[in-house]
């Protein structure tokens, strides 16, 4: 990959809008479209932008996009939650679902003893009655169903942690905590230089999502350090589940493999 040219000096906000419009001509709709207006018309937008300091292509797209996407977060929020929340509570049926199939393939395998034998007439032996399956083939079948509820489980728990919903949340405060967090994390790799890490920027992510959510009272910087300390330990809490989970499948894995 060819290296992105270094710019002289820095640009400001309009003029890196007007590029990011320019280079996705087509690609924008119209919720995109007034949101990159209203980050240019804005005096605090333009004073952060101008403390990130960015000489790149790269970092301007990583950060404008980043307002897009939180914006795009903050209004279908709800439906978004919904969706994963529905996965949640379907994985749980499945689950009983599963539980009554056990049972059904552990009777199976006690369906030899249930033929009755009519003397001088062999009715079993017929092809029609021959089990279309092994009980070993049919318990193999189920534990892939199981693994198949508990990854999507999995997934629909991931994203909860990323869009940040808790029981006890408001649901307009969860929704823009959870375009603080993408904003942050759009800030975070935009203005990050390898090897080292970037910085949180805190009051420039501020600036910027007063901008995008427009709350009535102003998003500080206290809000988001809180934001980004409750999402992390989400995040830690949900690697834990995954990781547990992804051990005791490879221990029964183990347990159920020939020797």
């Amino acid at each position: 990959m060819a290296p992105i040219p270094r710019r002289a000096g820095t640009r400001c906000l309009r003029q890196a809008v007007d590029a990011y419009r320019t280079e996705q001509q087509g690609r924008l709709n119209q919720a995109a479209v007034k949101l990159l207006a209203r980050l240019a018309d804005s005096r605090d937008a333009s004073k952060a932008f101008a403390r990130l300091k960015l000489t790149h292509t790269r970092p301007e797209v990583c950060l404008l996009s980043a307002c897009i996407e939180a914006d795009k977060v903050a209004r279908t929020f709800h439906q978004r939650i919904t969706k994963q929340k529905d996965v949640l509570g379907r994985a749980k049926r499945w689950q009983e679902a599963l539980g009554v199939l056990r049972k059904f393939v552990a009777e199976v395998a006690a369906s030899e003893a249930m033929c009755e034998e009519v003397a001088g007439f062999d009715l079993w032996s017929l092809s029609i009655f021959e089990p279309p399956a092994k009980r070993a083939e049919l318990v193999n079948a189920l534990d892939l169903i199981a693994a198949s509820i508990d990854w999507r489980r999995g997934i629909a728990e991931a994203n909860i942690a990323h869009l940040g919903a808790t029981r006890d949340a408001h649901i307009r405060e969860a929704a823009e905590n959870a375009a603080i967090w993408v904003l942050a994390a759009g800030v975070y790799d935009a203005t990050r230089k390898a090897p080292l890490p970037g910085r949180p920027h805190l009051s420039e992510v501020a600036d910027f999502a007063d901008v995008i959510l427009r709350t009535k009272l102003p998003i500080d910087t206290n809000r988001v350090r809180h934001v980004l300390r409750k999402r992390r330990r989400l995040y830690v809490e949900m690697v834990g589940n995954q990781t547990k989970r992804y051990f005791r499948k490879k221990a029964a894995d183990a347990r159920h493999s020939p020797r």
